[in-house]
């Protein structure tokens, strides 16, 4: 059995990030290749019923009230309407084992539904490493060692044009993409290949409309960038998964990241271009002179940070209206040919580096604590 590696991936990330058990099916759209999954999220494990026929396997269900899992019948028609609708096949079952290695038992066998599906087992006694062995099930056995046998399940490569057509179709997957940074690039590579109007239909489509909060005029200046750097709080408005919500910079995020938060937001990341002519920089006669009163004032830098990062618009803002342009922390300026640029230097900065002349030439997936990002608003969705 073939299962592509990014419906894999995604699948172990949804799963490990439940404490409860977990069943469900592995889907095809072709009839050869898993690219689809459904967990089920109604449990009548603890119907009284239900209960009893477990606890009465052992008293290992009795101490462990997550061990076990029927899904509910409500669940099952509505999981049967959703592979009709998507025209998807089962190819397997899968369920998750909590505290015990991936190994196939009497109880698996009885639960399994039917012989023409195989069943993987999802080991996740360490979360952060979860391990997986796909099974054959034969139905008529009444011995455990007949009962199953070992399958091979093959992880392939999905082309970027079959990753596409997973995040196109699928607001789970699209959601999925979105928490996890390991994958986001994909994402991002996605929208990529879209023009800003499609990318805008995209993210209302499934669900994802721009926060009121970033809707506010009062946000951008007369060009539609962005005052200020994005901060935690506003970037954990698109990445839930965020952990700070404050009023700093968002900092250790990729291009990637800064990309599909810009496109959310109803923007692109400032072009090398814009950055330079907005950032009215501080003309400094002698640039390593560390003391100036022009930047102390405007600028977050070694001189005046203490080796911290300053919260937002806190000192002055130039005259375009933007602040942070020079110092605080380093910001994403949009790929151009290839290259991505990053500018404006940062509160660990000199004041050489914060010149309007400096680019420093960073992979996307590069992420450092004094790198973040700003955006311009297109006009036409203000």
């Amino acid at each position: 059995m073939k299962i592509y590696k990014l419906t894999l991936d995604n699948l172990l990330y949804e799963l490990r990030d439940s404490e409860q058990k977990k069943f469900g099916y592995l889907l095809s759209s072709n009839g050869k290749i898993i690219d689809d999954y459904y967990i089920f999220s109604s449990d009548d494990r603890q119907k009284e019923d239900v209960k009893e026929k477990f606890e009465n396997i052992g008293k290992y269900y009795q101490y462990n009230k997550n061990a076990g899992f029927l899904a509910t019948i409500n669940e099952t028609f509505l999981f049967e309407k959703y592979c009709s609708d998507n025209s998807l096949v089962k190819l397997a079952v899968f369920h998750v084992h909590l505290r015990h290695p991936n190994i196939f038992t009497k109880a698996d066998w009885d639960l399994h539904p039917t012989e023409n599906l195989k069943h993987l087992i999802v080991s996740l006694r360490n979360k952060f490493y979860p391990k997986y062995e796909l099974f054959d099930i034969n139905k008529s056995a009444s011995e455990i060692d007949d009962m199953y046998n070992k399958a091979e399940l093959e992880v392939i490569c999905e082309s970027q044009d079959i990753l596409n057509k997973m995040i196109k179709k699928s607001a789970k997957f699209c959601k999925i993409y979105l928490n996890n940074k390991q994958n986001r690039f994909l994402f991002a590579e996605f929208l990529s290949q879209l023009t800003f109007n499609e990318q805008q239909v995209f993210w209302n489509e499934k669900g994802y409309k721009k926060s009121s909060a970033l809707k506010q005029n009062n946000l951008y200046n007369k060009d539609n960038i962005k005052k200020t750097l994005v901060t935690n709080a506003e970037y954990k408005l698109l990445f839930e998964d965020h952990p700070l919500d404050d009023n700093y910079p968002v900092v250790n995020i990729t291009y990637y990241d800064a990309y599909i938060f810009s496109s959310w937001a109803g923007g692109r990341l400032l072009k090398v271009e814009e950055w330079e002519e907005n950032s009215d920089c501080i003309e400094i006669s002698n640039t390593f002179e560390h003391h100036h009163k022009k930047m102390m004032d405007r600028v977050c830098y070694s001189e005046n940070s203490n080796g911290l990062i300053n919260q937002v618009a806190l000192l002055e803002e130039n005259k375009y209206g933007l602040f942070d342009m020079q110092g605080n922390v380093w910001e994403w300026c949009l790929e151009k040919d290839n290259v991505v640029f990053t500018k404006g230097g940062s509160f660990r900065a000199f004041p050489e580096m914060c010149r309007n002349n400096v680019n420093v030439i960073e992979k996307k997936h590069a992420f450092y604590d004094d790198l973040g990002f700003r955006y311009k608003i297109l006009r036409e969705v203000l």
